[in-house]
């Protein structure tokens, strides 16, 4: 037999071989029921048509979910089969471990972020959150409080300004557009070390991330999530994200540029592998942020991070860290201005725990209980992040059904939070479902506003910081009420939760 003979034997059996690989995975995996509630099952998209429309999803399928489909379903993303959980039984066994993201699904965002902290997986991942642990220190966040008040009172500037203008008291305010822009303001001053004018004058940056979001949740549900990124930056969509994701790299590698020439003129960027906070506090002289920490940290081996990942991580954490928390944001105040006595309730617990200067002290924000449940019920009933998605590393058992190594499996956090069982009237706003005695009796894994396990939100502790602040500073301030000349908003996810339309109230001085 000839060396040619033997290469295309040699290929046939390992073609073979994959072939029967891929047909026992999709014969355990297609043994899971999908539902009907999906709608029709497509040959070629499966059933993404369906999934386009997210408000018949969110009111009329996950409310109609059996008990049986919320442990575990099938969901077919083109020819691809997706399994989908929403019960803590099942989702617990998945978080438990550090099971790495979806590439196909948050491949999608690679072209934006990289591979930060969000994508990535295996040993760069654990590095990755082992060094970056330190910025999230009990200090460092400490420091950031007289700066969530700066950033905070530029928006309750422009909001006195609305308000004293007899002309615009029947003018209703859009607070999506000034929550967005308030969280960018927060994570550039406080992670960045940037002062920003992006509350004042809109930010290029921030409408890119809104329009970046769009398309990949476009992309996510179409046959597009099956293209390649070099075909689909082709299309006219693909050029468009192409073009955005350059535009945001830009400004944010300025950041990282301009800050590396002010330590390297300083003298601040050296060798040494110490990583303790104290010794970080030294080297910036007093003030640490997140970036510095990325640009000084080193591992035990004496190792900093690269070029690309420090620009991965500072994509990463301010696309994450403004549109995520701004999210939680705009939907926690509509549900205050529509429920005025909860919002009184919080004016009072604030009014109580501010000082002269009208803001809370960072000594004081653990006193904000009852702002700290209508946050986490803001998290709950509009998750700012409604699925998050897991590829096993390992076989693993859920059930009855065995899931081969490689299974994609979407974690559905809004189905979860909206299970009846869990949560009587789940569409309604209620933020003593919060309180210690009704968390106790809930299971660990029934909340995910922050995700679980070692995959948890490093920044989960920042994020809640920064919304007692804001809350507190505006409900102190103004009363918000609803337009009743408006339409109600309802869930409209694009990757982050928003809302269609956005998000407008009246607002009154006290």
């Amino acid at each position: 037999m000839d060396v040619v003979s033997v290469l295309l034997a040699i290929t046939a059996i390992a073609i073979v071989s994959r072939l029967l690989r891929l047909a026992r995975f999709y014969f355990r995996v297609m043994k899971i029921p999908s539902t009907a509630l999906y709608g029709p099952y497509h040959w070629l998209e499966g059933h993404l048509p369906g999934a386009q429309d997210r408000q018949h999803h969110y009111y009329e399928v996950i409310p109609a979910l059996s008990e049986t489909e919320r442990r575990i379903r099938r969901f077919m993303m083109g020819p691809l089969p997706l399994i989908v959980l929403s019960h803590p039984d099942t989702i617990s066994v998945v978080l438990k471990t550090s099971t790495p993201k979806v590439k196909l699904s948050y491949g999608l965002l690679i072209p934006f972020i990289g591979d930060g902290l969000l994508i990535s997986s295996g040993k760069k991942w654990a590095r990755d959150r082992r060094l970056l642990t330190n910025a999230f220190h009990f200090n460092i966040l400490k420091d950031y409080t007289p700066i969530l008040h700066d950033a905070c009172q530029v928006l309750i500037d422009k909001l006195h300004q609305h308000t004293q203008h007899a002309e615009t008291q029947s003018v209703a305010f859009d607070f999506s557009n000034a929550c967005c822009l308030l969280s960018l303001d927060v994570m550039l001053r406080c992670t960045m070390g940037v002062e920003s004018n992006c509350q004042v004058e809109d930010s290029d940056y921030s409408k890119g991330v809104r329009r970046i979001t769009e398309l990949v949740f476009k992309r996510g549900v179409s046959a597009g999530c099956l293209m390649p990124d070099w075909l689909y930056f082709m299309t006219s969509d693909g050029g468009e994200m192409k073009r955005l994701c350059n535009m945001c790299h830009s400004f944010t590698h300025r950041i990282i540029a301009d800050r590396k020439r002010k330590l390297a003129d300083d003298g601040l960027l050296d060798d040494s592998p110490d990583t303790s906070y104290e010794t970080q506090r030294k080297i910036v002289k007093g003030q640490v942020d997140f970036l510095d920490i990325l640009l000084t940290v080193k591992d035990e081996d004496g190792m900093g991070m690269s070029e690309e990942n420090i620009r991965d991580q500072v994509d990463t954490f301010l696309f994450e860290g403004h549109d995520t928390t701004s999210s939680c944001m705009r939907w926690l105040l509509y549900f205050l201005a529509k429920h005025p006595e909860i919002q009184q309730k919080c004016r009072l617990e604030a009014q109580a725990s501010v000082g002269e200067d009208g803001f809370v002290r960072h000594s004081s924000l653990g006193q904000l209980t009852f702002i700290t449940q209508c946050i986490k019920e803001t998290l709950r009933h509009a998750s700012p992040v409604p699925m998050m998605e897991r590829e096993l590393p390992e076989e693993m058992q859920l059930d009855n059904y065995t899931l081969p190594k490689g299974t994609d499996v979407d974690i559905d956090i809004f189905a979860l939070h909206h299970n009846a069982a869990l949560y009587p009237e789940p569409f309604k706003f209620w933020p003593e479902r919060f309180s210690e005695e009704a968390c106790e009796r809930r299971d660990s894994h029934a909340f995910l506003g922050f995700s679980a396990g070692p995959r948890n939100c490093i920044g989960q502790v920042f994020a809640m910081n920064e919304l007692r602040v804001a809350v507190s500073s505006l409900v102190s301030r103004f009363e918000l009420r609803v337009d009743p000349s408006l339409p109600e908003p309802v869930f409209d996810d694009k990757v982050v939760m928003r809302s269609k339309p956005s998000i407008q109230l009246l607002v009154s001085a006290l």
